[in-house]
């Protein structure tokens, strides 16, 4: 494995860190006698700042480690700097078993089915007995594995209850949020467990698409998915997206639809067209004028809007971003469906329609945001700096 390799593998853990020729914030990476760059939006947070000292200060003996070894190697990597992360936020839950017993999940089957399941961590309280017990498995296999059920466990993984969340305890958010909309039950869990007890809590899902998700009571905290990891500190990850459409509010809310989107795994192509010089190259869509059936809704997917009326929304978003072409929005209502983008003369030839859309709605003025049909999402926009820009990808999953 190359250095650079490795330097990007790294990188490409934290969302809101992103390659370019320009940015607000720079940082840098020695590796050996080779320098390498990165930037993001806003200065890194306490807890992101303490992560990125134990990559400078571990960088060089990840080096030594996997030179001569194949790419594959970069997993492992991945997966130190993940447990560090976790530490970082509670290092009283013993997160090397954590790990293990969900990568023994990913791999386990059912009835030939895989399996999946809902973990919530309570750190404070004392479980008993081991959930790695083969027999236990056996029983637990097909258990906590609705949108609303679950298995509590101490910080080591010793089992407490099987439980489930009353439709009486899952409640609209009063302000943004930073899950999946299929995880909002937990969500709300995490947040009544903090309130009545004044205690930590953190939830852990694995789903039977092999994706691997821990939250705590803020949002995500961790993901893998297709074996690579992401760590997320949601309140500056909002920051990057708003940072990176030009909009707060449009960040804020696009947050949770993009999540949304990318767990459904169908592809998807939403372009922010703040100023209206995309709408100028679309060849074929359906604009949502005032004869049309979509038009009830249009005033209802206001992404600048500062309330929660778009969470709300958030399936009927979904379920219009599947259809085939983009979605094409302004501050204040959603312009178009199922666009057509016209070619930028300047963007080369590339593999999917998707993408090549995409980046010509960049060159035309828009901020486009691009999930793949695999779940991964990529944000194009202008990165300035000093005087300079750029074009630049935020990458996440």
């Amino acid at each position: 494995m190359k250095a650079v390799e490795l330097f990007k593998r790294i990188v490409e853990m934290v969302p809101q860190w992103y390659e370019a020729d320009a940015g607000a914030v720079r940082h840098e990476l020695k590796i050996g006698d080779d320098f390498f760059t990165f930037y993001s939006h806003i200065e890194l947070t306490p807890a992101l700042n303490q992560f990125w000292n134990t990559v400078k200060i571990r960088i060089n003996d990840f080096a030594d480690f996997v030179e001569n070894q194949p790419p594959s190697i970069g997993d492992c990597i991945q997966e130190s700097l993940v447990k560090v992360w976790l530490e970082i936020e509670n290092n009283s839950i013993d997160w090397d078993k954590v790990l293990a017993y969900a990568h023994f999940l990913k791999n386990r089957t059912c009835e030939n089915l895989p399996v999946s399941v809902n973990l919530v961590i309570l750190p404070d309280q004392n479980g008993d007995g081991d959930i790695n017990d083969p027999a236990l498995n056996k029983l637990l296999d097909q258990l906590a594995v609705s949108r609303t059920t679950y298995i509590s466990c101490d910080g080591q993984l010793r089992p407490i209850s099987f439980e489930n969340i009353k439709c009486s305890e899952v409640f609209e958010p009063q302000d943004y949020t930073f899950h999946p909309e299929f995880l909002h039950p937990f969500n709300c869990l995490l947040k009544r467990l903090q309130s009545d007890q004044n205690k930590s809590a953190y939830t852990l899902h694995v789903t039977k698409t092999r994706d691997l998700i821990i939250m705590n009571i803020d949002g995500l905290l961790a993901s893998n998915r297709k074996g690579e990891w992401k760590i997320y500190d949601v309140r500056t990850f909002k920051n990057s997206i708003s940072g990176a459409m030009g909009d707060y509010r449009v960040g804020c809310n696009l947050f949770g639809v993009l999540f949304d989107l990318s767990f459904r795994r169908h592809g998807g192509l939403l372009i922010f067209d703040k100023r209206g010089s995309v709408s100028n190259h679309i060849v074929s869509g359906n604009d949502l004028g005032d004869n049309h059936i979509l038009n009830p809704w249009k005033g209802k997917f206001n992404l600048a809007c500062s309330n929660t009326e778009i969470h709300r929304s958030r399936v009927i978003l979904a379920e219009l971003a599947s259809i085939d072409g983009a979605i094409v929005f302004d501050e204040g209502r959603i312009t178009h469906v199922g666009a057509l983008i016209e070619p930028h003369p300047n963007v080369p030839s590339q593999v999917g329609a998707r993408t090549t859309a995409a980046l010509s709605a960049l060159k035309w003025g828009g901020v486009p945001a691009k999930i793949s049909s695999d779940g991964d999402v990529s944000i194009h926009f202008i990165s300035h700096g000093d005087g300079t820009q750029s074009e630049a990808t935020m990458r996440f999953s």
